[in-house]
C-alpha cells in the first residue's frame, strides 16, 4: 500500500514538473516571436532570436534572449523583454561593426599578415537615429562612450616595427577615441578559434580570455584627444615576458 503512495507521488511530481516545462517552454517561444516581431518593427530587418531565458521575481520579472539580423549573422546581440516593452543592443553592434571594419581597412595599408579587429561600446546607449552616423560623428556626438578594441594578430609574417607602424598610424586617426585597446599575437589555428568565438556571442565572456590568455601581449589606453603612442621597446618586452616570437 506504501509503495502505491509512493509511486502515485512520484508520478504526480513527474507529471507536475513536465507540464511546468511545457508551460516554460510555450511561453519562451510566444516571447521569442514577441521579440522578434519588435526588432522587425523597429528596425524593418528580418532578425534570428535563440537563446531565451526567462526571469520571473515578484515585481513581474523580465526574458533575455540573443539575436541577429539576417543581414548581420556575426552582429550578436542581447535583447530584454519586460512589460515596459524590449530593449537592445543592436545600434552598438553596428556602430562597433562599423567601427572594426574602418580599423581593419586603416591596417592592411601596413601589414600583410592576417588579424582579426574586435570592437564594443560600453557602457553603449546609442540611439536608432545614430545607426547611420559616420564612426568620427558618432564619436563627436557621443564622447562620453568607452570604446573597447582587441586587435589578434597572426604572429606569421609579422614583425615589431610593422605592428608598431600600423597602430601608431591607424589610431592617430581617431582622435576621439577614450577607452582602450589590447593586442594579441597568436598562430593562425588559435586566431581562427579567436574568430569563431567573436562572430558567435555577443561580446567576449570568460571562455574568450581563458582561449587567448597566454597572447594576450599589452593594452593601451585610447584618450581622448590624446594621441596613442605604441614604442618597439613596449612590444618587444611585452613578446619576451609572453615567450612569444613572431615567425
Amino acid at each position: 500500500m506504501k509503495n502505491k503512495v509512493l509511486l502515485k507521488r512520484v508520478i504526480f511530481i513527474g507529471l507536475t514538473f513536465i507540464t511546468i516545462l511545457f508551460v516554460m517552454n510555450f511561453l519562451g517561444l510566444f516571447d521569442s516571436i514577441k521579440m522578434k516581431h519588435a526588432l522587425e518593427e523597429k528596425y524593418n530587418e528580418k532578425f534570428v532570436v535563440k537563446g531565451l531565458k526567462i526571469s520571473i521575481n515578484i515585481f513581474g520579472g523580465y526574458n533575455t534572449a540573443y539575436a541577429y539580423s539576417k543581414s548581420y549573422p556575426t552582429l550578436w546581440f542581447p535583447v530584454y523583454y519586460e512589460k515596459a516593452g524590449e530593449s537592445d543592443r543592436y545600434v552598438d553592434r553596428r556602430i562597433t561593426y562599423k567601427m572594426s571594419n574602418e580599423i581593419t581597412a586603416n591596417l592592411k595599408k601596413y601589414l600583410d599578415s592576417d588579424f582579426y579587429v574586435y570592437s564594443e561600446l560600453w557602457p553603449g546607449g546609442a540611439t536608432l537615429d545614430e545607426l547611420n552616423l559616420s564612426v568620427e560623428e558618432y564619436l563627436e556626438k557621443e564622447p562620453i562612450d568607452k570604446v573597447y578594441i582587441s586587435l589578434l594578430f597572426d604572429k606569421k609574417n609579422l614583425t615589431t616595427q610593422k605592428l608598431v607602424d600600423a597602430l601608431n598610424n591607424t589610431f592617430n586617426n581617431y582622435p576621439k577615441f577614450n577607452g582602450g585597446i589590447s593586442i594579441f599575437i597568436m598562430d593562425s589555428t588559435l586566431l581562427k578559434k579567436a574568430k569563431k568565438y567573436l562572430e558567435t556571442h555577443d561580446k567576449p565572456y570568460y571562455e574568450f580570455d581563458e582561449l587567448t590568455d597566454d597572447s594576450n601581449i599589452k593594452a593601451y589606453p585610447l584618450y581622448k584627444d590624446r594621441t596613442l603612442i605604441v614604442t618597439s621597446y613596449d612590444i618587444n618586452e611585452a613578446l619576451k615576458e609572453k615567450n612569444i616570437v613572431f615567425e
